[in-house]
């Protein structure tokens, strides 16, 4: 076993060993963030909320399995209806179990070889979606004709999150904003790519 596989495979046995002594979803943490931020499904479409946000209050869609690559078409995608904060928590928490499921699983298919190859230097442009922590991710690259980046953009998930954060809190105590806003898993860098 390489060096770098051995350590990785030791890491994943410390975080696993973490992950499992925690409940499902902690009783104070249910507690404390049931309710808060509640993002309706119909609010959630209309923006198409993605990743955790979007699932957690029972948006069907999941670039993993929606656009599907390996090795996530063989995940399971958990989703929930309660669209609170705590179903946030509850669905990132039940996404880093079956991830440390799954590493593993990679580590063995892992074929022997090269893990870069060189691509050829030419014109052209292209579009690409992953499912991110956060959500969706696009990018858009153009090359010019050395294969040298002409230009770039990438949208990540905040950008469609941001609203719907000032959406929930609507109405709410201001003591809930950081809760919703760690929930929701913003970040003002995702806007400014």
């Amino acid at each position: 076993m390489p060096e770098g596989e051995a350590a990785l495979r030791a890491a994943l046995e410390v975080v696993a060993a973490g992950l499992a002594a925690l409940p499902p979803q902690p009783a104070p943490a249910a507690e404390r963030l049931g309710g808060a931020g509640r993002l309706p499904l119909p609010l959630a479409e209309r923006f198409a909320a993605g990743g955790v946000v979007g699932r957690a209050s029972g948006r069907d869609f999941d670039a993993r399995r929606d656009l599907p690559y390996a090795p996530y078409d063989r995940m399971e995608i958990p989703r929930s209806q309660g669209g609170d904060a705590a179903a946030r928590l509850a669905l990132r928490l039940a996404e880093a179990r079956e991830s440390l499921q799954l590493l593993p699983l990679l580590l063995d298919a892992l074929p022997e070889g090269e893990i870069a190859i060189p691509l050829p230097a030419r014109a052209g442009e292209g579009a690409g979606v992953v499912e991110g922590a956060r959500g969706e991710v696009l990018h858009w690259l153009s090359l010019d004709g050395e294969g040298l980046v002409r230009a770039c953009f990438v949208r990540d998930p905040s950008w469609l999150h941001w609203p719907l954060l000032e959406a929930v809190m609507e109405g709410s105590e201001l003591a809930d904003f950081p809760l919703c806003e760690h929930s929701f898993g913003l970040t003002c860098s995702g806007v400014d790519l």
